[in-house]
């Protein structure tokens, strides 16, 4: 029995670096990100750095906690110093009632686990008044499993497992001790479940708390101490445990009872893939989901040990290289430190080697690294232009135990195409950016956006010292800031337009909400003079008043202008209108700013008869700026209802590429010219956006002449789940949203399904889709 509940906090150590707010979205799966479109409930929520609060970097350190009978060194395992920054850490995880989540980690060193705990996002029970806890347990990895195994299930989430319990919710129970003894039902990648051995709980039960909640710009670890049970758990070096949270909620499946951990989104083997069980299934109700699940996703848990045996060396601080332009050598550090706890022997680094791979780590170079006390340095040799090199550090001690750093990568960058794009916010992975804003290429059915634009790419990541030299090598420059920009290139862009000559023109487009308040650090408007960059060559006299009202903001585009004319006629002949509605496109918040064009430049979008677009020329360049993201334009023809039950809706880059309508009016000459708002000319059927997704999902079809219309969805089995259009259509461009149900209004499964467009005239065209829990 328990005595007391005890829940110990400590803050995580933190450093500010910026001011941004926080805004909370629900979102849905895009590529590797994630976007909402409708308000069913989430399994996680993302929270965006915005503006108006303190962003920091956070590092774990041992608490200040008071342990008894501490035999060695006190240490923190947890991947937040190895993976990501703060900014990232930002994934608000949930579970529902039953529902588990496992964070693994491998003993460093023989030690004693003195406490465990997590980073709490969210607490609906807790927010409505209930008392519903969560609990902590802590389970061994066993069964012949190591932890190669689990770093490679991914890249993508597997369903892995379960055990079967008659009288679960639906027939199962996440681990065997649970069970009815029938053994695991293996469906993953491993040759069995892997956390075989309880090693800590009170005969079965977790320890109970109620999760209080952190912001992620500033988590707290909410910790329980292990000696609560009366006892410490104890490992050898190399032995793999998993602290256990579950969802305690005994209404299984209440949305409203959801507890969150903060997280962190992660790809690519090797990487430490937390587990979720699904009480419910991962498609809610579906017993053939009521699975173990490895994530894509590090939960935010930590443990607290007392070290006690010899463990390897300590890598930390190891340096971060972006993609550049130089063939030059290039150093790497890293602060390395050894002790033995254990005492044997005095504790030291022998041996500290960087090595480097150009083939994606299956061949290492070795570079012996040289040190100032704790601070070890090392050379990866210059690389060819194109070479994406990959880096890591192997560090031995006087015990001959080693450790090894995670893989970092860069490459050298290399002109491939004619357009840079240079994506100024990490709202999105790069792949996703480009499917949004320009175009993936030479594939169009994986972009977002239509009539793609072959692209290079430059990061914020990348930094700015380099980034004139590299616009220099192109004669077309897309800039997009997303919710909020990263980095100030505007320098580099003068710099870049200020060399353009008549056999060299230079053009360059900006979209970026929030430009002002990055600009000025408090959001006020700002008033720029000859000789700014912003005056010069935006064509920008005044930026503000910034903030405009609303969630929604109407556009107003200016028919025959080659930057917004292809908005202005579509509204017309659609009787739509234009709005900037990035909550429901991208899932952040709307900071649009108006603003006043110097009397040179021309306006080109306006919004309730103030400015939000200007374009410019000069000799020799031209430049575009919009104070809003265009990817979170949409067309609406009532804008009360949401976008998937409006007859006129149409995600704006599903109608126009705003870039390429730049990029042509800077004489960038492409094989097609999109047609703009008329009839179109042959039957297609355009990719489900998103896909794979949840809970709907939008398709695209075109048809040429007036016919009755088909538009089916079928299962793997190609029985008809039901009929999304049947009926007599005019000529024209439509979109049909599909809400995973069947004829009868059901939820259907999550699975592989196929939506099928027919017409009387004997056009039959069917694409694949994906419906995710």
């Amino acid at each position: 029995m328990l005595k007391r509940s005890f829940t110990v906090f400590f803050l995580l150590l933190v450093c500010s670096l910026m001011v941004f707010a926080q805004n909370k979205v629900v979102l849905k799966p895009i590529g590797s990100t994630y976007i909402s479109k409708s308000g069913h409930a989430p399994e996680f929520t993302v929270v965006r750095n915005t503006k108006g609060t303190t962003t920091v970097q956070n590092k774990i350190a041992p608490p200040p906690m008071k342990f008894n009978n501490v035999q060695g060194t006190l240490d923190t395992l947890s991947y937040r110093d190895s993976y990501g920054t703060v900014d990232n850490w930002n994934t608000n995880f949930v579970t529902y009632g039953g529902d588990v989540e496992i964070c693994w980690f491998e003993a460093p060193a023989d030690l004693t686990i003195k406490a465990i705990g997590a980073t709490f996002s969210s607490n609906g029970a807790a927010d409505a008044g209930d008392d519903v806890q969560g609990s902590f347990k802590i389970y061994k990895v066993g069964n012949g499993i190591t932890a190669d195994d689990l770093s490679n299930v991914g890249p993508a989430a597997r369903k892995q497992g379960t055990f079967v319990n008659s009288s679960a919710s639906l027939g199962y129970v996440a681990f065997e001790d649970e069970s009815d003894g029938s053994g695991y039902i293996n469906s993953g990648n491993l040759a069995a479940f892997p956390f075989a051995e309880d090693i800590w709980s009170d005969v079965g039960f977790g320890y109970p708390l109620t999760p209080a909640t952190s912001p992620s710009t500033d988590p707290v670890l909410e910790m329980v101490a292990t000696m609560e049970f009366g006892f410490e758990p104890t490992l050898l070096r190399g032995e793999i445990f998993g602290v256990v949270f579950k969802n305690e909620n005994p209404d299984l499946g209440n949305t409203a009872q959801q507890i969150g951990i903060w997280s962190y989104a992660i790809s690519g083997n090797p990487s430490p893939y937390s587990w979720k069980f699904y009480a419910t299934g991962r498609t809610t109700g579906d017993s053939s989901t009521a699975y173990w699940y490895s994530r894509e996703y590090i939960w935010g848990m930590a443990a607290v040990v007392d070290l006690t045996g010899d463990r390897p060396p300590v890598i930390a601080n190891v340096t971060s290289l972006g993609t550049t332009l130089s063939n030059a050598d290039r150093e790497v550090s890293a602060t390395i430190t050894d002790d033995n706890p254990s005492g044997s022997t005095a504790g030291g680094v022998t041996a500290a080697t960087l090595q480097w791979s150009t083939d994606g780590g299956t061949t290492w170079n070795d570079v012996a690294m040289s040190n100032t006390g704790d601070v070890y340095s090392g050379m990866v040799p210059g690389q060819a232009a194109g070479a994406n090199v990959s880096y890591r550090i192997v560090a031995t001690d006087d015990n001959t135990n080693s450790s090894t750093s995670p893989p970092n990568s860069y490459k050298i960058f290399i002109k491939v195409n004619d357009v840079l794009f240079l994506y100024n916010t990490g709202d999105y992975t790069t792949n996703t950016a480009k499917r949004l804003y320009i175009g993936s290429g030479n594939d169009p059915d994986n972009s977002y956006i239509i009539n793609p634009v072959k692209n290079d790419v430059w990061l914020a990541s990348d930094g700015t010292s380099e980034a004139a030299d590299v616009m220099s090598l192109y004669n077309y420059v897309v800039e997009v800031s997303g919710s909020f920009p990263d980095a100030d290139f505007s320098d580099a862009v003068k710099a870049y337009l200020a060399a353009a000559t008549a056999g060299n023109t230079r053009n360059y487009f900006l979209s970026a909400q929030d430009y002002g308040c990055y600009i000025t650090g408090d959001c006020s408007n700002i008033t720029f003079a000859a000789g700014d960059f912003q005056y010069d060559y935006l064509g920008v006299g005044t930026l503000g008043p910034q903030d405009l009202p609303g969630a929604i903001v109407g556009l107003t585009g200016v028919s025959g202008d080659p930057l917004s004319g292809w908005a202005a006629d579509y509204a017309t002949t659609n009787s739509v209108g234009y709005y900037y509605d990035p909550s429901y496109e991208l899932g952040f918040t709307s900071y649009i700013d108006a603003l006043t064009p110097t009397s040179g430049a021309t306006a080109t979008f306006m919004s309730d008869g103030q400015v939000v677009g200007v374009r410019n020329e000069g000799d020799n360049w031209k430049t575009g700026f919009i104070t809003f993201d265009y990817a979170a334009s949409n067309f609406r023809s009532d804008t009360s209802a949401a976008g998937h039950d409006d007859a006129g809706y149409a995600w704006g880059i599903t109608v126009g590429n705003q870039a390429l309508a730049f990029l042509e009016w800077a004489g960038y000459v492409v094989d097609v010219k999109p047609v703009k708002g008329a009839t179109p000319t042959a039957y297609s059927l355009r990719q489900n956006y998103p896909n794979p997704f949840n809970p709907t999902t939008l398709i695209n079809y075109s048809i040429p002449n007036a016919g009755n219309v088909v538009l089916s969805v079928y299962d793997v089995l190609g029985s008809k789940v039901t009929d999304l259009v049947n009926t007599f259509q005019q000529a024209g461009s439509f979109n049909v949203t599909w809400d995973g149900t069947n004829q009868y209004g059901t939820k259907v499964t999550s699975g592989t399904y196929f939506y099928q467009l027919k017409t009387d005239n004997g056009f039959v065209e069917t694409k694949k889709m994906i419906l995710l829990k």
